[in-house]
């Protein structure tokens, strides 16, 4: 203790050591946070570009119907 200047500068020093224990897990949680957050966001980018892809695909699909009975209808018209 005598190192450290005496019990109470001993006690202080025990005390530094425990806030920035303290201080270390709380950055430690928020960066926790932010890790859930991020991989939240890219699971939910992903979920919408997949979504966008299917609906893409169904009014291709769509318009490639519609031109077909439209090029049909045509034809019917000119005879």
């Amino acid at each position: 203790m005598q190192g450290a200047g005496g019990f109470g500068a001993a006690l202080g020093l025990l005390g530094d050591l425990a806030r920035e224990v303290w201080d270390r897990m709380h950055l430690g949680m928020v960066a926790l946070d932010l890790a859930i957050v991020a991989g939240w966001t890219e699971i939910s980018a992903s979920i919408a570009a997949a979504l966008q892809t299917g609906l893409e695909a169904v009014v291709g699909f769509g318009n490639a119907t519609l031109n077909t009975f439209q090029g049909a209808f045509d034809a019917i018209k000119v005879l």
